[in-house]
């Protein structure tokens, strides 16, 4: 697979979040001599147990929320609170174990295969 089709695949089919969410700034980085896909998120100030990370057939969703502040006085925020959502196409066949996730310095980094080469499967098919 080709890195342009590989990310044109990508983005065309990333969901966009409703109108009560907001979708974290996001980077993906494609290494082809590992053939892994990296995805970036900039969630400043939330901890591991703050975000959850789903994996359902082939879309891989991170969500949670960041709390709204009670502030008196008139405040100019330039971070975003209340709930985020993200969510991505990953490859065919991918399962929890090929993903890895950590959080550093509000940085939630996400790493799984370009492609998963399935194990091969014998099947008995039975004679009626």
């Amino acid at each position: 697979m080709s890195s342009t089709s590989f990310f044109a695949y990508f983005s065309q089919a990333i969901p966009r979040p409703t109108e009560d969410t907001w979708m974290p700034d996001m980077d993906f980085r494609q290494d082809t001599t590992t053939n892994t896909v990296t995805a970036t998120f900039d969630l400043p100030g939330l901890k591991k147990t703050d975000i959850g990370i789903f994996l359902c057939n082939d879309v891989l969703k991170i969500d949670g929320e960041v709390p709204v502040r009670k502030e008196r006085g008139h405040i100019v925020r330039g971070q975003k609170e209340g709930r985020f959502s993200a969510s991505m196409c990953v490859p065919w066949g991918l399962q929890e174990g090929h993903v890895k996730a950590s959080l550093e310095d509000g940085v939630l980094t996400v790493t799984f295969p370009m492609w998963v080469v399935p194990e091969p499967v014998m099947k008995q098919i039975m004679i009626s």
